[in-house]
């Protein structure tokens, strides 16, 4: 990652969050704190926005790359800010409306109103293509945290797009936070925060297949025929060869400590979700 000394100090002064100007440039800096009642450590949060980076950058969504530096037992994750790409503002700043979770039909009509006296609607089509890939992304990397804080929107004069990041609990397998139904409050908290139900999500995955259109339902196929088991396991393999961990002493290689089990977690997700749309299927004929 080539950070100075005088890079590491400067990130080692962050208390939570900022954005710095190092020497590769300006990016954004985020102290990051394990969660112990979710069987996260600090290291594993950090690793897995390296994993979502690669995997997102994979299905064309914009997302910041991530890097991470251990400074005095502290991890830190140093990423591209995304005002780099355009003027970025989340959802939350764009004030769409505060909820448990939304539904793909909730940010549909949400975006509908916030562009609808703006030339910026032509793109419409677009960001909800990207928020569908997002949606697909958060199921089958069991990634519940997706709210109004943590997306946005990238503007530049011409055109607007989606951009996604902290997807930091990718391998949580709770169920996603935004879902197809019409209300996405109809998941409810606790609901949101348990580990994946097996007939719950096969109904929602059921759900968005069958009210989609032949463009998401084929995009679905695509992400999940790409996104095999052994695919992501190529993924973590090539993370572990190809990522580095910024110190002072030295970069060192990083090492995915819960590869076994991540890559165990991802198998039955995935055969769950195979299974549901097989289901399906055979119910269609």
């Amino acid at each position: 990652m080539n950070l100075t000394s005088e890079d590491l100090q400067k990130i080692s002064r962050v208390e939570l969050a900022t954005n710095l100007n190092l020497s590769l440039g300006q990016v954004y800096v985020k102290k990051v704190e394990g969660i112990q009642e979710l069987g996260f450590t600090s290291a594993d949060l950090a690793t897995n926005e390296v994993i979502s980076y690669k995997l997102a950058k994979e299905i064309g969504l914009l997302c910041p790359f991530y890097k991470i530096a251990v400074i005095d037992q502290r991890v830190y994750v140093i990423s591209e800010d995304l005002n780099n790409y355009g003027f970025f503002q989340t959802f939350a700043d764009l004030e769409m409306p505060e909820s448990i979770g939304m539904s793909l039909y909730e940010i549909w009509d949400y975006l509908e109103n916030y562009f609808k006296n703006s030339p910026l609607i032509k793109d419409i089509p677009s960001i909800l293509e990207d928020i569908i890939k997002t949606y697909i992304f958060d199921i089958i990397l069991g990634n519940w945290d997706r709210f109004n804080y943590n997306w946005g929107l990238v503007f530049n004069e011409d055109k607007v797009k989606l951009a996604i990041f902290d997807n930091e609990f990718i391998t949580s397998y709770r169920l996603p936070a935004v879902s197809s139904s019409i209300s996405g409050d109809i998941w409810g908290k606790d609901k949101k925060m348990t580990l994946n139900k097996k007939d719950t999500l096969k109904y929602e995955i059921k759900r968005f297949l069958q009210e989609s259109s032949s463009e998401f339902i084929e995009m679905f196929n695509k992400i999940l025929e790409d996104f095999s088991p052994n695919h992501f396991i190529d993924v973590l393999n090539n993370v572990e060869k190809e990522e580095t961990v910024a110190t002072y002493r030295e970069d060192i290689h990083l090492k995915i400590s819960k590869k076994d089990e991540y890559i165990e977690k991802y198998q039955s997700n995935y055969a769950l979700i195979k299974e549901a749309c097989e289901e399906l299927s055979r119910k269609r004929k």
